[in-house]
């Protein structure tokens, strides 16, 4: 795994880099797409590729909401219950 090989132990580190990669490839794959769409203003590429779109995005959007919620939660955690978050 990654995060073992390169040494990140704490979970906030963890968290910043699954919205990065999470971003990264909602950038790499729905902003092209999109972009295409916005443009020629019809979708030319197919039923598959429409749903294929559909599901990355809400998917994509979908994990960066969760991590956001997840860093909030464990912030949270840290800052209320300093003795019960671990070191």
């Amino acid at each position: 795994m990654l995060t073992s090989r390169i040494g990140i132990r704490n979970a906030t580190a963890i968290f910043i880099i699954n919205l990065s990669v999470s971003d990264l490839l909602y950038t790499c794959t729905i902003f092209p797409i999109a972009i295409s769409l916005f443009l020629k203003q019809s979708w030319s590429a197919g039923r598959t590729m429409c749903w294929l779109f559909a599901a990355t995005n809400y998917g994509l959007n979908g994990a960066s909401v969760f991590t956001i919620v997840a860093i909030t939660i464990n912030r949270y955690v840290m800052v209320s219950h300093p003795i019960h978050y671990p070191k």
